[in-house]
């Protein structure tokens, strides 16, 4: 049976750990085990990354909105 991990466009797409499903041979299931352990942490930490980067970007617009502010008062 062909595991999920094969396709790199289905992880991609995928909302949330939980819409990982799949059947694997229990022959497999060590290994199978140890690569959804490792996929899992990626993309946990793949998600804070973007959240990272999300915070970082509203930030920074709230910035410049305020500077632009600042600047439309000052020349009033």
């Amino acid at each position: 049976m062909k595991c999920c991990l094969a396709d790199n466009t289905k992880s991609r797409e995928m909302n949330s750990e939980a819409e990982y499903h799949h059947v694997v041979p229990t022959a497999n299931a060590k290994t199978h085990n140890a690569q959804m352990e490792l996929f899992a942490e990626a993309y946990r930490e793949t998600e804070t990354a973007e959240k990272r980067q999300q915070e970082r970007k509203s930030r920074s617009n709230a910035a410049n909105s305020d500077v632009k502010k600042k600047d439309t008062s000052e020349k009033r």
